[in-house]
């Protein structure tokens, strides 16, 4: 490049990239917000058993709907069809807790792995019981949120 394309091309490149209010940012960079993207699942989750004295379960949320949960976990076969658990999570990003009783309405047993290093792994659906109008606006809410719904307007 001769002297003069250089010069030419200096000049050009800082017409592009003349900076609103002598911030240091392109003009064309500081009209845009930066947004940071994060996954809607899995949403870790804890599971106790009405009336019994088994600790806690830890699983993740991998599907919420409006009405329920699928949920993994490999934590043995403890999930019978109308088992009624309590559960406690808490939405990414937005921060509310949901804190309902949940009944179990499908299992589904599967193994993950290779032949040798297989690990069973336990899908349960479950349905929310009794959720308060506040629980499930911030249902709603995620949902919306995260692109999984949109919003219905009465």
């Amino acid at each position: 490049m001769s002297n003069s394309e250089q010069k030419k091309d200096k000049a050009h490149s800082k017409g592009n990239n003349q900076d609103m209010a002598g911030s240091g940012i392109p003009a064309e960079k500081k009209s845009q917000d930066i947004v940071k993207h994060v996954a809607p699942y899995p949403i870790a989750i804890h599971l106790t058993k009405k009336d019994s004295a088994l600790p806690p379960i830890a699983a993740q949320i991998v599907k919420l709907v409006d009405h329920g949960y699928l949920i993994k976990t490999s934590a043995g076969p403890m999930f019978k069809v109308s088992d009624e658990w309590g559960a406690q999570f808490e939405f990414p990003v937005v921060h509310s807790r949901i804190d309902a009783p949940c009944v179990v309405v499908k299992t589904y047993d599967s193994f993950d792995g290779q032949n040798s290093t297989q690990q069973k792994l336990y899908v349960v659906e479950m349905h929310f019981r009794a959720l308060t109008s506040e629980q499930k606006k911030s249902i709603e809410d995620y949902l919306v949120a995260s692109g999984q719904k949109k919003r219905v307007k009465i």
